[in-house]
């Protein structure tokens, strides 16, 4: 375990005793901690001079266990009035400390945007919706009762933030992103406080619930603090943004013909430091077996090719690459994940350069990742938005990345000389991909084609802004009058 201590000489108090809070900030890890968590942390503790606080985390699985020994240290220091558990992913308010204390509860959350898997059995991927981890339970008779520990099948419904009173209220679960405990409630309680239930898929019970209903057994109630909204950090598939936030996400009108057969194909997968993602492994794994003779799969980690690390330019250096026989390359860049149709679709497509299309972060800016011309302005721009729905067939773009890319052998021979260039210049992969794309158009006559076929691409990002977001789209509809407001199912609480 770690500690970290910050104490002031100043302060009031915000609890129900003449002394000053003393506040264990915990977070429990599987042995990493986000930097942006910690800078956050740091700064909200800085900005609580009215408390004494400390900062520990804990490495342990699973993370019930993890928790478990966390309150154990705690209880085993008598002077600790408080334990605030935040998650290793989470990023808190400033004044999210301060906020929580005065709330003067037993057990106060703040609620943290969350992805909620949506199970659609028609369609062929998971579908996620962003909401927060704020829980009531679905039977409305049972909500603020005392339930089954151990019953995983009782079912909550999640609470999404125009569902908040604008006052503290209460709910009958949260996680345990950011929960600040009183200590009297570990106290009351048996251990363990922590316990996973169920092993069934959709029946199992998570830790944080399970605490909850353990402490509303001991006559203590869950207050949420709308005022205390944290943010979230997640790999997000930005390509199918649309579908965190909408249940009917716009697609494209095109339907492709598939090939029977694909081309001699060599498909080179990114594979930082040698590892692929298991839902990629998957596809490969399914090409080779639909296509043995046709599909060679190979990985190259794009950071054996010297700063600053792009598949596009580790090819010019594998000796598989070059020696390859097969007539087209599908190259598959690591936060990547192919469907089983990418590859035959891409190959319907008679062009040299054809890429899948998908969403990326640009400048800090969710894009997609190909470039267009302006007719009006004559200027270059990768578009934010698109008419989904109105893309009947591949379109023609000035530039493409190479995240998804199907490139027929011989449009990479202008490669050798380019990367011979960015070793010595060491200019970045985004301006190797461009100068290509220049060069092979050049050669070829033809520029790069982008297939109206969606392809998965995750990114790390904060949930609190694709909430807003939904939000934003939900508001929307209710003005245009194709969707009405849900009631409100909780109501704000008296605070002390």
């Amino acid at each position: 375990m770690t500690t970290e201590r910050r104490q002031s000489s100043q302060h009031r108090t915000l609890g129900r005793s003449d002394r000053p809070p003393r506040v264990v900030v915990a977070i429990p890890t599987d042995g990493r901690i986000h930097a942006r968590t910690l800078e956050s942390v740091r700064e909200m503790i800085a900005a609580t001079p009215q408390a004494e606080v400390e900062l520990w985390w804990n490495q342990d699985v699973p993370h019930d266990r993890c928790r478990n020994g966390l309150v154990r240290r705690f209880l085993a220091e008598s002077d600790w009035t408080h334990l605030l558990f935040i998650d290793n992913d989470t990023i808190v308010p400033v004044d999210g400390l301060e906020l929580l204390l005065a709330a003067r509860a037993p057990l106060t959350c703040g609620p943290t945007p969350i992805l909620m898997r949506r199970h659609d059995v028609n369609s062929p991927t998971p579908a996620f919706g962003v909401t927060t981890n704020l829980m009531v339970l679905q039977d409305e008779r049972r909500r603020g009762q005392v339930v089954d520990l151990h019953d995983a099948s009782l079912r909550y419904v999640v609470l999404d933030p125009d569902e908040f009173p604008d006052q503290p209220f209460e709910c009958d679960a949260s996680g345990m992103s950011c929960c600040l405990i009183e200590r009297r409630v570990l106290e009351a309680i048996d251990a363990p406080w922590f316990r996973f239930v169920g092993d069934e898929p959709g029946a199992r019970l998570g830790e944080d619930v399970y605490f909850f209903r353990k402490a509303r057994r001991h006559g203590f109630r869950l207050t949420a603090h709308p005022g205390v909204m944290c943010d979230h950090l997640k790999d997000v598939d930005l390509t199918h943004l649309d579908s965190l936030f909408s249940d009917d996400p716009p697609q494209p009108l095109w339907r492709p013909v598939l090939p029977d057969d694909v081309p001699q194909t060599l498909v080179v997968a990114g594979a930082p430091g040698g590892w692929l993602k298991s839902p990629v492994a998957g596809v490969l794994q399914d090409w080779s077996a639909r296509w043995p003779r046709r599909v060679r799969i190979h990985t190259i980690d794009p950071g054996a090719a010297g700063p600053p690390g792009s598949l596009l330019l580790a090819l010019d250096s594998d000796p598989i690459v070059r020696e390859t026989d097969a007539t087209h390359i599908l190259l598959l860049e690591a936060d990547v994940v192919p469907d089983s149709d990418t590859l035959p679709i891409l190959a319907g497509v008679a062009q040299p350069i054809v890429s899948a299309m998908t969403r990326t972060l640009i400048d800090g800016t969710i894009r997609w990742a190909f470039w267009l011309r302006d007719r009006q302005t004559d200027q270059v721009h990768a578009p934010q938005n698109l008419r989904l729905a109105s893309l009947d067939r591949p379109f023609e773009a000035v530039g493409v990345d190479t995240a998804a890319l199907l490139v027929e052998r011989w449009a990479l021979t202008p490669l050798a000389q380019i990367a011979a260039r960015a070793r010595k210049s060491r200019c970045d992969g985004t301006t190797v991909t461009r100068q290509w794309i220049e060069q092979s158009e050049e050669l070829t006559g033809y520029r790069p084609f982008v297939a109206p076929h969606l392809v998965r691409r995750d990114a790390e990002a904060g949930l609190l802004g694709l909430l807003d977001m939904k939000m934003r789209f939900r508001a929307r509809l209710r003005e245009s009058g194709r969707g009405a407001a849900r009631p409100q199912p909780a109501e704000p609480v008296a605070m002390a």
